[in-house]
């Protein structure tokens, strides 16, 4: 019964969204009550599972908008959402967006935020530790945001202990700045 009400509220929070039309979410959230009133606990959990990762879909495109766009002299490739999507179920949740950029010169960067992931908290501990942080490259302070510049050319940034920012590749440390401070933060707050 429990699981029926939480089926009817999720159910419930779809329905004036999609109005007359139904949409691939609100189709499988039935699909689930039906299969739970018919004792199908198995097939209830895995249509679940399933309309987790279309929500994960659906809000990666949100969080793709805080993506700044490509700076002067470079270009911006789109990451793989679906794909996106499935990595962050396997690892409990969550939300990844990506996007590659390259310079006319050749370098490449690839610019990560992951949202809201259980893994998340192990990667606050670390970065949280300032003894950890200081063997692992040099700290700063960008955009009010504690930012590390790893050693092996990386940055990576915790924000609101709610997205992980992570920028890898050939590109330099000042070009990984410039792009961490296109960020739009303040959009990635209110995620």
């Amino acid at each position: 019964m429990k699981y029926h009400f939480v089926l009817a509220i999720c159910l419930s929070l779809f329905l004036p969204l999609s109005g007359a039309q139904a949409d691939e979410i609100t189709d499988n959230l039935k699909d689930a009550i039906a299969a739970y009133d018919e004792g199908e606990i198995q097939e209830t959990v895995e249509i679940l599972d399933y309309v987790q990762t279309l929500l994960s879909q659906k809000r990666s495109g949100t969080l793709e908008e805080v993506l700044p766009d490509a700076l002067a002299g470079w270009t911006r490739e789109e990451g793989g959402d679906a794909d996106n999507a499935a990595a962050m179920t396997m690892m409990g949740g969550g939300t990844l967006v990506q996007a590659v950029y390259r310079s006319d010169s050749g370098e490449k960067l690839t610019l990560q935020i992951m949202a809201d992931s259980p893994m998340i908290a192990m990667m606050a501990a670390q970065l949280g530790n300032a003894a950890i942080m200081a063997q692992m490259g040099t700290v700063k302070r960008i955009k009010r945001q504690k930012v590390l510049l790893n050693k092996d050319g990386g940055l990576q940034s915790m924000i609101d202990n709610r997205f992980f920012v992570q920028m890898e590749g050939s590109a330099s440390h000042d070009d990984m700045v410039l792009y961490f401070e296109a960020l739009d933060i303040k959009a990635m707050k209110s995620f």
